[in-house]
């Protein structure tokens, strides 16, 4: 960890310090913050109910069209 402690010598001198790793969000709490916000991110949507199944569980897996060709 690193402490890095900025001193605002304009104002007037050490008592002014700031810590920024107290004051300022690191990368971990901006994590954090984003998951509260955004309870949903990174979920996988699965809208694939249209499936059907069999008596045993296997899928049903619709027959694709099959277009015949046109022989010139």
């Amino acid at each position: 960890m690193v402490v890095v402690l900025v001193i605002d010598v304009a104002a007037g001198g050490v008592d002014r310090g700031k810590r920024d790793d107290i004051d300022e969000e690191d990368d971990q709490e901006s994590y954090f913050r984003y998951m509260e916000e955004n309870p949903t991110a990174g979920l996988i949507n699965d809208d694939d109910d249209n499936i059907e199944y069999d008596e045993d569980g296997n899928a049903i897996i619709p027959e694709k069209k099959v277009s015949d060709t046109l022989h010139v």
